[in-house]
């Protein structure tokens, strides 16, 4: 078995080797995929087409990549509509990915980075330091979270990134220059 793997790999340096004159078609690389999937060594996740696929390993990165580039905040159905896959294998990658990655969090069907929860307390702390004042309900309203959410992400950060006060029983953020001013 493992012989005939190796000698398809040979095969294929070898003729990646050569000029174009052998070159594999598209119907034989797609039979040596097959080939290998059907083997059980190769694991792949189809497209919703059924047209392409792609490896777990490449999902998780289309995925990291994903949320990178939507700021570090995406819908999960959004992730798979984009990444032209099943929504299961998506929910199953992020559950992966959130088993071993402590900078990712789900927040009602959105996976969201620390890096996001970070960039937003920059965004309060400047409208804080403008206002004197911020209720979490407000910026809940701005930015879809739940302000329980909002609270548990953002009150950590209360004295590094957000320059003020955390006042649990209002859930309001404040500066003592507003408290001066009262």
């Amino acid at each position: 078995a493992w012989a005939e793997v190796r000698q398809l790999q040979e095969e294929l340096y070898n003729v990646q080797l050569e000029a174009t004159k052998n070159k594999l078609s598209e119907r034989n690389c797609v039979a040596v995929i097959q080939r290998l999937i059907n083997l059980g060594w190769l694991e792949v996740v189809y497209s919703c087409d059924g047209k392409e696929y792609i490896t777990p390993k490449q999902l998780e990165k289309d995925i990291l990549d994903e949320l990178y580039v939507c700021g570090g905040r995406v819908a999960m159905t959004d992730l798979a509509q984009t990444l032209n896959v099943d929504y299961s294998h998506v929910e199953k990658k992020v559950n992966e990915l959130l088993s071993h990655d402590t900078k990712l969090s789900i927040h009602y069907g959105e996976l969201i980075s620390k890096q996001f929860f970070d960039n937003l307390a920059i965004e309060i702390n400047e409208t804080l330091q403008e206002t004197g004042l911020l209720p979490l309900t407000q910026l809940s309203r701005e930015v879809s979270l739940p302000v329980s959410t909002l609270a548990k992400e953002l009150v950590p950060r209360v004295g590094d990134l957000i320059i003020g006060t955390y006042d649990k029983k209002t859930d309001t953020l404040f500066t003592t220059a507003f408290v001066d001013r009262q």
